[in-house]
Parts: structure tokens; C-alpha cells; sequence
């Protein structure tokens, strides 16, 4: 009997065992095959049907694409508030939780949410929100790292110090001397803290300054680190960190600084190859289309043209 046990015993630990192992594989697994490109690609196209008014297509794409992936606020696209409003918009049940997330994960400050005509309609029914908007407020800063964002701040200045004004020898040697100090700490910070975007160091809600350490990489672009830090930011464009449009930018200043063709177009003036190769190019990334943005202002802003 006793032996039988201690078979017994063995067998559950295998069991357990394999099961155990079968789940961290499955989490790596997983975790490897987040990517974040199609999800980019299916957010442009979901801004474009919103931006037509085509709002139960925009919203099918992405109420899909949030079963999928964590739901992002994409820079300059705000497609969790976009999801927000079409739901006000059609009328769907929005639930309080959702639209809380806004304040408290993505830093909406009640002066944006009121000088938006659709989420202010939202909210202004709300009076238990309105109630809570300092707790929810409070958690959206507690997540925000404040010291990281002096930082950046701080290297971004330095960054643009000698940038601005005249250009003489000594003000290009000191630009060599603080794009040397700020890509030191760059990586360190990349290290330490991973990809300084919007969720990490906060929105433009916190001091009234947009934040973004784009100005330092686009000047790494060209140094003799440039492979480091492209093979680095498209690492995090992939896991949704990055814009795919920081990458672009730097992929094509050092297309340039080599006197070759750009791979995305960033630099409208200076393209040379065909637009079907530029597009195929950032579709790959999980950029829009190169006419995309003058698109977009021209359907907002149809006076401008």
C-alpha cells in the first residue's frame, strides 16, 4: 500500500508539474505574440470611418480589436475615446467604469472632458462622477512618474539648447557633447523604466507641456548608437510602447544623413521613391497611408483647403 502511495504521490507531481510548465509556456508563448502593428493599423482605419460618421463600423473594429488587445489611447488618435463617444453617440450602454477609465487611466482632466461636446454629455449625467472626478483624478496621478518626467523635460531642454539660435563651432561641438551625455541617459532610462511614453510619465493635463522624448531619439538617429536605439524603439513599437511614427522618423533622418532613399516618407520634400513602396513600407510598421493626415484635415477642416 505504501508503495502504491508513493506512486500515487508521483504521478500528482508530474501532473502538477507539467501543468505548471504547460502554463508558463503558453504565458511566454503569449507574451511573444503580442504585437501591436495590426492593432495600429486597424485603429487608423477605425479613426477613418469615425471621421466620415460612420460609427457602427468604426465602432464594430474596435470594440473587436479591445477583445483582443489592452486597449491603448493612441497619441494624437485617442481611440479608447473615440470608443467612449460613438458609444454615446449610438446610444449604447456605456457603462460608468469605461468611461471613469478615461480620468483615472488616461488622464482626462474635467476641462477636456467638458470642452468635448460628446463626453461632456456623458458626464453631465453623471453625478456620482462628477462627485468622484478628484478620487479618480488622484489615481490617474499616482501612476504617473513625475521625477522621470522632470527628467525628460530636462534632457529635452538640453537637447534643444544649442539648437536654437546661430550655428558656430562652438555650438555644434556642444551639440555633440549633450546628444553623447543624453544618450547615456536614454538607455538608462530604458533600462530602468522602459519606454518614457504618455502612460509613464503623463499627458499634457499635468503642466499645461507636451512631454515626449521623440526630440532626443531623432537625434540618436545619426550617432554612432543609431542601430541600438532603432532596433530598440521598434522593439516597443511592436509591444505598444512606441509610435510607429518616432520609429519612422528616425529610420528615414538616417536614410537621409546616408543619402538614400526613405523608407516611410517622413520628410515630404525630399521623397523619392514610389507611393506604393512607401505605404507598403508603413503599413509593415503599422503607420497609415503617406496622404492619410492631409486627408483627415481636409474632411475636419474642409474650409482650409
Amino acid at each position: 500500500m505504501k508503495k502504491i502511495g508513493l506512486i500515487l504521490f508521483v504521478l500528482l507531481i508530474l501532473v502538477f508539474s507539467c501543468k505548471s510548465n504547460r502554463q508558463v509556456i503558453e504565458k511566454n508563448v503569449v507574451e511573444k505574440e503580442v504585437n501591436y502593428i495590426p492593432y495600429y493599423l486597424k485603429v487608423y482605419e477605425a479613426d477613418s470611418l469615425y471621421i466620415i460618421k460612420d460609427y457602427k463600423k468604426s465602432f464594430k473594429i474596435l470594440d473587436s480589436l479591445f477583445n483582443i488587445f489592452q486597449p491603448k489611447n493612441t497619441f494624437r488618435i485617442n481611440e479608447y475615446e473615440t470608443f467612449c463617444k460613438i458609444k454615446i453617440i449610438l446610444k449604447k450602454n456605456l457603462v460608468k467604469n469605461d468611461f471613469v477609465k478615461l480620468m483615472s487611466q488616461y488622464g482626462y482632466s474635467k476641462i477636456w472632458i467638458e470642452s468635448d461636446s460628446i463626453l461632456n454629455l456623458f458626464f453631465d449625467s453623471k453625478k456620482d462622477i462628477q462627485k468622484k472626478y478628484n478620487l479618480y483624478r488622484e489615481l490617474y496621478l499616482q501612476k504617473i512618474n513625475l521625477d522621470l518626467r522632470k527628467k525628460i523635460v530636462m534632457l529635452v531642454e538640453e537637447d534643444q539648447k544649442y539648437r536654437i539660435g546661430n550655428k558656430n563651432s562652438n555650438t555644434v561641438n556642444m551639440r555633440r557633447v549633450t546628444d553623447s551625455v543624453n544618450v547615456i541617459e536614454i538607455i538608462k532610462i530604458f533600462d530602468t523604466y522602459g519606454y518614457p511614453n504618455i502612460d509613464l510619465i503623463g499627458n499634457y493635463t499635468i503642466d499645461d507641456k507636451e512631454v515626449l522624448v521623440d526630440p532626443i531619439l531623432y537625434h540618436t538617429s545619426t550617432s554612432k548608437n543609431n542601430q541600438y536605439f532603432l532596433t530598440k524603439i521598434f522593439e516597443y513599437v511592436r509591444k505598444g510602447k512606441a509610435d510607429p511614427s518616432t520609429y519612422a522618423f528616425m529610420v528615414d533622418r538616417l536614410k537621409l544623413h546616408r543619402k538614400e532613399n526613405q523608407n516611410y516618407g517622413t520628410f515630404e520634400n525630399k521623397i523619392n521613391s514610389s507611393t506604393k513602396v512607401i505605404n507598403e513600407n508603413r503599413r509593415n510598421i503599422g503607420l497609415p497611408s503617406i496622404n492619410y493626415e492631409s486627408w483627415k484635415t481636409n474632411k475636419i477642416y474642409p474650409t482650409l483647403k
